[in-house]
């Protein structure tokens, strides 16, 4: 067989195989989801203290 025809094996998953790597992408997208929920409501809660303290001292002056 010369270079230029170079047969590949196909990689082939049954469908258990297949439902497992689903599963796993699922759980790493939720996973991510999740870290970037907490991230923002972090953030939403730092800038809610951050109003509330500017519109204190507004009040102070």
């Amino acid at each position: 067989m010369p270079d230029t025809e170079i047969v590949r094996k196909r990689n082939t998953m049954n469908a258990e195989q297949r439902m497992d790597v689903l599963e796993r992408t699922n759980q790493a997208a939720r996973e991510a989801l999740e870290e970037e929920r907490r991230q923002r409501d972090a953030k939403t809660a730092r800038l809610r203290l951050a109003r509330m303290q500017a519109a204190a001292q507004a009040r102070q002056l």
